[in-house]
């Protein structure tokens, strides 16, 4: 929660689907600024997802990739 009303992380196993909670990985950010977003909700949302165990694999929905490099759509919270 915190991108926008809708937002929802699910944690299945070793994986977080967070889709648009965090942005993958040169950003370095992600968005409240949408109809109904709330960066106090966005920032715990975030702090819930790094307080998983470090091999958690998390997948985002978008990756804006800098550099010409290959799209990423899965990383871990460490």
């Amino acid at each position: 929660p915190g991108h926008t009303l809708a937002s929802i992380t699910y944690v299945v196993g070793d994986a977080a689907f967070v889709h648009d909670t965090m942005f993958m990985p040169d950003s370095g950010t992600a968005r409240a600024d949408f109809p109904g977003g709330s960066a106090p909700r966005l920032w715990r949302s975030i702090q819930d997802i790094l307080a998983l165990p470090d091999e958690t694999r998390v997948f985002v929905g978008h990756d804006y990739q800098a550099g010409g490099r290959e799209p990423l759509w899965e990383s871990t919270v460490a």
